[in-house]
């Protein structure tokens, strides 16, 4: 299996904030340089933007594979769009984040249920183990089976 991706929450807890609060306004600002909107933006509006994901309760649960997936989703449309008339509008783009997490949830339950089914398939496939294998493998002599006290009667 493999490890689990640090998220926003843990790159924080490890390098500190700061370090999580300038890779997410690089990034929040080149996808404004991308829209064309990065002249009509604040610094204040990308510093914020950045403050309230990474200060999110879920949001900051993202790995940032997951958020440079989101963006390049937001570049392409797939989330609508975050300007009027040029001015760009964080509380939109945080409400596309939200679009963009209700899927990842949806692709997590997904991909969490079908691994269990493997798993259930594997067990059920996976051949058992007779008494006196058993009995081997443990190094145990001459007992006999729990079981063959019903068979007897």
């Amino acid at each position: 299996m493999a490890a689990k991706a640090s998220s926003f929450h843990d790159c924080t807890n490890f390098f500190g904030e700061r370090a999580t609060l300038f890779w997410l306004r690089f990034h929040i600002a080149e996808t404004f340089v991308f829209l064309g909107i990065y002249e009509k933006a604040s610094a204040y509006q990308v510093r914020e933007t950045a403050e309230m994901i990474l200060r999110h309760e879920i949001f900051g649960q993202l790995t940032f594979a997951e958020f440079l997936c989101f963006l390049q989703k937001f570049k392409i449309g797939e989330y609508g769009k975050i300007y009027n008339s040029n001015r760009p509008n964080p509380q939109e783009f945080l409400a596309c984040l939200w679009s963009f997490w209700n899927d990842l949830a949806r692709a997590r339950g997904a991909q969490e249920e079908k691994d269990l089914q493997e798993k259930i398939s594997r067990d059920r496939n996976t051949p058992g183990v007779s008494w006196d294998e058993y009995c081997r493998l443990r190094g145990i002599e001459g007992r006999e089976s729990p079981l063959s006290r019903f068979s007897k009667q």
